[in-house]
C-alpha cells in the first residue's frame, strides 16, 4: 500500500513537471510572440493584433464549451462501461458542438470589429482565430485523459505562434513589413492549421469538425457544457474585479500602484495548473469506479503538492520583489504590502484544495458554478464598500478573503457530494 502511495506520488510530480515546463516553454512562446511581432508591425497595427488576440483568447475559453472537461469525464465513465476506444470515440462526437459555439461567438466579435471600423480581413481572421483556439481548448481534454500532455498543450500554447512567427518573419525577411490584415490573416491561419493537425494526431476526423452527434445535442448535456463555460468565465471576473473596483472608485494612480501586485500574485496561483491539469483525469477514473480511497489520497498528494509549490513561489515572488522593481515603474513599498495580502491569501487557499476539480468530475458543475458566480457578485459588492474607505490594503485583504471563502465553501460541498475531503493533510 505504502509503495503504491509512493509510485502513484512519483508519477503525479513527474507528469506534473512536464506540464509545469510546457507552461514555461508557452510563456517563452507568448514572449517570442509579442517581441517579435512589435518589431515586425508597426506600433498601430501591433495595438490591432494585440487586440485581437487577447478579445478570440478570451472568447475561446467559452467557445471551448466546458468540452475538455466533458470529454474527460466522459472517456472515464465509457472505460468503465467497457466500450472501445472512448478517448477516439467521444472527441468525435462532441467536436463539433465546439465548431458552432466558437462560429457564433466568432462572428459576433468580427460584427463587433466591422461596426468598429476594422477592416474587413481582420474580421475574418478574428473568425478563424476564435474557431481554432476554441477547437484547440476542447482537444485537450481528448489529449491529457490519455497522458499526452504535450498533444493537450503545445498546438495551442505554443506551435501556433511559432508557426506565426516564421509566417511573419519570412515577409520580414524578404524586406516586406506585414499590415495588421496580412499579419491577422497569418495569425489566424497559423490556429486554424495547428487545431486541424492536433485533431488528426488525436484520430478525430476533420468532417466530425463539422457537425457534432445527437447525444452532444441533448439538452442535459448542452446544460452541463454551458455551466462550466459560465463557471470558468466567473473565475475570469474574480481574477479581474478587484483591478476594476480599485481603477473606477478610487484612481487611476491607485490602480497604477495595485495592478502590478494583482499580477504578480497570480504567479503563485499558476501552481495549481500543472498539478489540476493533471489530477482532473485522475478524478474522473477514480469517481468512474467509485474508488474513494484512491480518490481520497489523489485529493491529498494534489492539495499538499499545491499548496508547497504555491509556497515556495508566493516565498520568491515576496521576497524577490527589490530584485525586479524596477521592471514596475508605478510599483513602490505600498504594492509590496498588497503583493504580500494577496499571496498569503493564495496560499492559505491551496490548502483548502482542489475542489472544483472534484465537483466538475463528479458532475456536480452546477455547483461549483453557483458558489463561483455568487463569489463575484460577493466579492464585487464588498470591493465597492471597501473603496469608500480608498485604503488598498482594505481591497486586497477582503478581495483574499472572498477567495478564501470560497474555496472553503468548495471544500464544504465536495465533501458533503462525494465524500472526499479536499484540504491538505500533513501525510501523502
Amino acid at each position: 500500500m505504502a509503495r503504491d502511495t509512493r509510485n502513484q506520488l512519483y508519477s503525479f510530480i513527474r507528469e506534473g513537471a512536464a506540464v509545469g515546463l510546457l507552461r514555461a516553454g508557452a510563456v517563452l512562446a507568448m514572449l517570442a510572440f509579442v517581441a517579435c511581432t512589435s518589431n515586425w508591425l508597426s506600433a498601430a497595427d501591433f495595438g490591432v493584433l494585440a487586440l485581437l488576440v487577447s478579445f478570440t483568447t478570451l472568447a475561446a475559453g467559452f467557445g471551448g464549451f466546458g468540452q475538455a472537461e466533458m470529454i474527460i469525464r466522459s472517456v472515464a465513465h465509457r472505460r468503465v462501461d467497457g466500450d472501445e476506444a472512448p478517448e477516439i470515440a467521444v472527441p468525435n462526437e462532441v467536436i463539433g458542438l465546439v465548431t458552432w459555439v466558437s462560429t457564433i461567438f466568432g462572428l459576433a466579435i468580427a460584427v463587433y470589429l466591422e461596426f468598429a471600423g476594422y477592416p474587413g480581413i481582420v474580421c475574418i481572421a478574428a473568425l478563424l482565430m476564435t474557431i481554432g483556439l476554441s477547437v484547440m481548448t476542447a482537444l485537450t481534454g481528448a489529449a491529457r485523459i490519455s497522458n499526452r500532455y504535450a498533444l493537450a498543450m503545445a498546438p495551442r500554447e505554443i506551435v501556433w505562434r511559432a508557426v506565426a512567427i516564421f509566417a511573419l518573419g519570412s515577409l520580414a525577411a524578404l524586406g516586406r513589413r506585414p499590415e495588421v490584415g496580412a499579419a491577422a490573416i497569418l495569425v489566424g491561419s497559423s490556429i486554424i492549421l495547428c487545431a486541424l493537425w492536433q485533431a488528426r494526431r488525436l484520430q478525430v476526423r476533420w468532417s466530425s469538425l463539422l457537425k457534432p452527434s445527437t447525444d452532444a445535442l441533448q439538452k442535459s448535456y448542452l446544460v452541463s457544457s454551458g455551466t462550466i463555460a459560465v463557471s470558468m468565465l466567473a473565475l475570469v471576473a474574480m481574477n479581474t474585479v478587484d483591478v476594476i473596483v480599485v481603477g473606477e472608485r478610487i484612481s487611476a494612480d491607485a490602480a497604477a500602484a495595485y495592478f502590478p501586485a494583482n499580477r504578480l500574485a497570480l504567479l503563485a496561483s499558476f501552481a495549481s495548473m500543472p498539478i489540476q491539469l493533471v489530477v482532473e483525469q485522475r478524478f474522473a477514473a477514480e469517481l468512474a469506479t467509485n474508488d474513494r480511497m484512491a480518490m481520497q489520497r489523489t485529493a491529498n498528494q494534489a492539495t499538499l503538492l499545491h499548496f508547497i509549490l504555491c509556497l515556495s513561489l508566493g516565498i520568491c515572488v515576496v521576497g524577490g520583489f527589490p530584485f525586479y522593481e524596477g521592471l514596475f515603474p508605478t510599483a513602490d513599498l505600498l504594492t509590496l504590502k498588497l503583493l504580500a495580502i494577496l499571496v498569503a491569501g493564495t496560499i492559505l487557499s491551496s490548502l483548502l484544495g482542489m475542489s472544483g476539480s472534484i465537483l466538475v468530475m463528479a458532475g456536480h458543475q452546477d455547483v461549483f458554478a453557483k458558489t463561483t458566480i455568487i463569489a463575484a457578485i460577493c466579492a464585487t459588492a464588498l470591493l465597492l464598500v471597501a473603496a469608500s474607505a480608498g485604503n488598498l490594503l482594505i481591497i486586497a485583504a477582503v478581495f483574499a478573503g472572498v477567495e478564501l471563502a470560497r474555496k472553503a465553501v468548495l471544500a464544504v460541498h465536495a465533501y458533503r457530494l462525494t465524500g472526499i475531503l479536499p484540504i491538505a493533510r500533513l501525510r501523502l
